[in-house]
């Protein structure tokens, strides 16, 4: 096992300091150090106070302070129909940004999204999502997305607008399985780092080129968060904790801009899991807690 002297580590710590990185950065090395070398490194009181004088001098904080209204983001999305009339970019943009709002997921979630996991249900499509993402923990399900058909403004529908997608598509993408496939041939999967739409998309809107695709996760569920649906119910639909006393079904309402809700049922499936549904614009999004 690797034994580096207290003074090394410091030394190495204060370095990567000087370089920028943050507290949770050089939190990070101290445990891959520990992983390598033992406890020793890992509970040392000195590397415990340096670390915590670095979070004096430059602490934690969140990416973004303040985040912008999802209003002008849906009028936009209305504005892009009807859906035959759309250009591939368009109809991608649309897609792309409804699933980002819809589920809260990291681009990276949205760029794992396999036709072959797609399953058309009586009121929409159901998504699985069995590829490793990053909250992926030993023992836990994987996502599980319901898009139900919102009849109420099809304007905002995401299970017409999948449709009309996988349509478009079909005879572009060769025998790519990804769902999302680049604008531009040679038309082949899109990877995470070529989903960067949201940020073209958010331009659009008059959104500052402050805010990165990953921000209309925060958006999304402040939104929601405003508009009445318990903080529990958001932290389980994007993967932060396990258990909710109760989900509300909420819809968006375009002539009143608010959310209404009402309860929904509770399913059991694997594992004695259950699966819980929230509905943001009026498509449901599942979660096995």
């Amino acid at each position: 096992m690797f034994t580096p002297q207290i003074n090394q580590v410091i030394d190495w710590l204060t370095e990567k300091y000087k370089a920028g990185a943050s507290y949770g950065t050089l939190n990070t090395c101290r445990s891959a150090l520990s992983l390598i070398c033992g406890d020793r490194v890992g509970k040392n009181p000195i590397i415990s106070r340096f670390l915590k004088g670095v979070f004096n001098e430059k602490p934690t904080r969140a990416k973004y302070q303040r985040i912008y209204d999802l209003e002008p983001v849906l009028k936009e999305l209305e504005r892009l129909y009807p859906l035959e009339n759309l250009s591939l970019q368009d109809l991608t943009d649309k897609l792309v940004v409804l699933l980002a709002i819809v589920t809260a997921h990291r681009k990276q979630t949205l760029s794992l999204i396999k036709i072959s996991n797609i399953r058309k249900i009586n009121n929409g499509y159901e998504i699985e999502i069995p590829d490793r993402v990053k909250t992926t923990r030993p023992g836990s399900c994987q996502p599980l997305l319901t898009l139900s058909t919102f009849r109420g403004n099809l304007k905002l529908c995401i299970a017409t607008t999948l449709e009309r997608y996988l349509a478009v598509t079909k005879d572009l993408r060769g025998t790519s399985d990804s769902l999302f496939i680049t604008t531009k041939k040679p038309f082949k999967a899109a990877s995470k780092e070529t989903i960067r739409w949201i940020r073209a998309f958010l331009g659009k809107c008059g959104i500052g080129a402050a805010y990165g695709p990953h921000s209309i996760r925060h958006a999304a569920t402040s939104a929601a968060f405003k508009k009445g649906v318990d903080i529990a119910v958001i932290k389980s639909l994007v993967g932060k904790i396990n258990g909710i006393q109760q989900v509300l079904q909420s819809s968006y309402c375009p002539e009143e801009q608010y959310l209404c809700r009402s309860n929904i049922n509770i399913k059991k499936t694997c594992l004695h899991k259950q699966l819980y549904t929230c509905n943001y614009v009026n498509i449901k999004v599942s979660v096995l807690i």
